[in-house]
């Protein structure tokens, strides 16, 4: 009788150990296609957000130089298609946008 606790016990323990290894290769899977079916951002989505950061050349923070590829909510995702990232700030998840933009909420880095 002891053997069948201590192969049951082994058992489960191979199972766990195997179910836990494979939680990074299932968050990796699921992230790989994280920017590819998202949308992109038009003009005026949030925090007066504009594809062409010219087009903010007259708002009152818009400074000099301020793009969305200098900015530190930037995400220069591999997925997404030329000249588009991803944005760390809350308003912009799930949404690209264009490396040459601008939003309000820009961090310079």
């Amino acid at each position: 009788m002891p053997d069948n606790h201590s192969t049951s016990r082994r058992t489960f323990l191979r199972r766990a150990s195997a179910a836990v290894a494979a939680i990074p290769v299932v968050s990796l899977v699921g992230t790989q296609s994280l920017y590819a079916a998202d949308e992109k951002a038009e003009d005026g989505h949030a925090h007066d957000y504009v594809d062409d950061a010219a087009d903010a050349a007259d708002h009152p923070q818009y400074q000099e130089g301020a793009r969305c590829d200098n900015c530190a909510f930037w995400d220069d995702t591999a997925d997404a298609p030329e000249g588009y990232g991803g944005c760390h700030h809350q308003a912009f998840q799930n949404v690209l946008v264009a490396d040459g933009g601008w939003c309000d909420a820009h961090v310079r880095t």
